[in-house]
């Protein structure tokens, strides 16, 4: 196990809905999605378990799992199952209303540099309606993806 994970292995949530809407938070290695206090992003919202999901990097790659929710996670509106990879810009959904974006380096190299959401998901945050992001299929990138340095 490495001390100390390198650049491959960070990457960013954005948060779609809830009164923190738009908010960044920036992770490395693996993280715990839950209500409890011990969860690397706590999210205070019933249809959230305490335990809900982990994104844990593999070595090559970052996998959202379901570590035992009872309302289910989904990517891309797809319930999961088993491990997914994840792609940036991809949109994770926790109980009932809690909606996020992976943003992931853009390549390994790339200590700083994210992918910013394209403007559908902006404007669906910023309007406070998550269910305005068109519906995801396929796992296919979003269009018109801009660089942008934090």
């Amino acid at each position: 196990m490495k001390l100390h994970p390198g650049p491959e292995e960070r990457f960013q949530l954005m948060l779609l809905s809830g009164p923190a809407r738009g908010a960044r938070f920036a992770f490395a290695g693996f993280i715990f999605i839950g209500r409890e206090p011990c969860a690397s992003l706590q999210i205070q919202e019933n249809s959230v378990s305490r335990l809900h999901a982990m994104i844990a990097h593999n070595g090559w790659r970052h996998m959202l799992y379901d570590v035992g929710s009872l309302s289910g996670t989904h990517l891309n509106g797809i319930r999961i199952t088993r491990p997914c990879p994840l792609l940036n810009g991809d949109i994770i959904s926790l109980g009932k209303h809690m909606h996020l974006v992976f943003l992931c380096a853009l390549r390994p190299d790339s200590r700083s540099h994210f992918f910013a959401p394209p403007n559908e998901i902006t404007n669906a945050c910023r309007d406070g309606n998550p269910h305005a992001i068109p519906a995801l299929t396929t796992r296919a990138r979003f269009p018109g993806l801009v660089e942008h340095i934090l």
